[in-house]
């Protein structure tokens, strides 16, 4: 599921580690929602929409490439973009096998500034193409 393997890819990644509270199950990285009064700064991901299906011979689809956006979250907004560049470096241009999905490429697509108000917190969301297949 390309899911975990974003989250692997960021919850690993020295950079956004060091601003999201250490890396592995200690990162403050979630899928689709922040928990109730999270700890800040940290990001949350969801698909914005899936493009490119290439449907193989056999019915299944091989390549998609779906775009993701990265909500950064911060008590200030200089802590927000900061984030974001650190979930920029560690997403441009990677490629490779993570868990059982073979991340082909990534784009860089959209940076804006947010302020969410339902937690009080600056946002910067960040989206990415993210092109892969399951292996």
């Amino acid at each position: 599921m390309i899911e975990a393997a974003l989250f692997t890819i960021l919850s690993t990644n020295a950079g956004v580690g060091a601003l999201v509270g250490g890396t592995g199950t200690a990162a403050r990285v979630w899928p689709l929602i922040l928990p109730q009064q999270p700890t800040l700064p940290a990001v949350s991901f969801t698909r914005i929409s899936t493009t490119g299906r290439q449907p193989h011979h056999s019915g299944h689809v091989r390549v998609v490439e779906p775009r993701f956006q990265f909500s950064c979250f911060a008590s200030t907004p200089l802590a927000a973009k900061q984030l974001a560049a650190a979930v920029i470096a560690a997403l441009t241009d990677f490629s490779g096998d993570v868990g059982d999905e073979q991340i082909l490429s990534t784009e860089f697509a959209n940076e804006a500034d947010d302020f969410d108000t339902g937690i009080g917190a600056f946002m910067v969301p960040v989206d990415f193409f993210i092109k892969h297949r399951t292996i």
